[in-house]
C-alpha cells in the first residue's frame, strides 16, 4: 500500500515528467496507490485558483480530477 503525496500525484501532469516517478509508478500495481482527500483538496485549490488565471486550464484540471477520482474510487482515504 503506498499512499501518493500530492507531488507525486501531479507529477504526472507535467509535459516533462521525472523519469524516476514514472518509473516508480511503472513498477507498482495500481491497486496498491491510494490517494488521501487532503491531496485532492489540495489540487481543488489549485483548480479554484486557476480559475480566476486561466480557466481553460481550470477546467481541463477538474475534468482530470473527476477521471482520477473515478479510477481511484475506494482508494480515497478519509
Amino acid at each position: 500500500m503506498y499512499l501518493v503525496d500530492t507531488d507525486v500525484f501531479s507529477e504526472l501532469r507535467q509535459s516533462r515528467r521525472n523519469r524516476n516517478v514514472v518509473g516508480w509508478l511503472g513498477h507498482v500495481n495500481a491497486a496498491d496507490l491510494f490517494l488521501s482527500v487532503v491531496t485532492i483538496g489540495e489540487i481543488e485549490l489549485g483548480i479554484s485558483r486557476q480559475q480566476h488565471v486561466n480557466p481553460v486550464f481550470a477546467k481541463q484540471l477538474a475534468d482530470w480530477l473527476d477521471l482520477t477520482l473515478r479510477a481511484y474510487g475506494e482508494r480515497i482515504l478519509p
